[in-house]
């Protein structure tokens, strides 16, 4: 493979796993093996609310972001001290919990890194190619 295809390679075979909701489910399963989640987070739902042409770096930008999301909601209230809206934990445990709005909210905000067009055509060279 040309060196310069190289990187835009990549962003395909990420594109690959995240094309459908299921295969989206698959990655964010395997972004958040680590996190500690709320029982009633519904990765189906995160990503359903996904665009389309989400790819896995894209996702990886979401995990990141809803975490992040959580840290500010659990330990910052604006003046930097720990927040009194921590779910189940004290002011000790450093343990950040995301929950089901946490990713809700990085989900809805996600930019795509690849545009429709440039999907298909990924795509396109996949079948091509495989």
């Amino acid at each position: 493979m040309d060196e310069s295809m190289r990187g835009r390679s990549e962003a395909e075979e990420s594109a690959d796993d995240s094309d459908s909701a299921d295969g989206r489910v698959k990655v964010l399963e395997a972004l958040t093996s680590k996190f500690t989640l709320r029982p009633e987070v519904d990765l189906l739902r995160v990503a359903s609310l996904c665009p389309s042409n989400a790819t896995g770096a894209d996702l990886y930008a979401l995990a990141a972001a809803a975490w992040m999301r959580a840290v500010r909601r659990q330990f910052v209230d604006g003046r930097g001290s720990v927040s009194a809206t921590q779910p189940e934990k004290s002011a000790c445990d450093p343990a950040v919990v995301v929950m089901q709005a946490d990713l809700d909210a990085a989900a809805l905000e996600l930019r795509p890194s690849l545009s429709e067009l440039e999907m298909a055509k990924y795509q396109r060279l996949r079948r091509q190619y495989a």
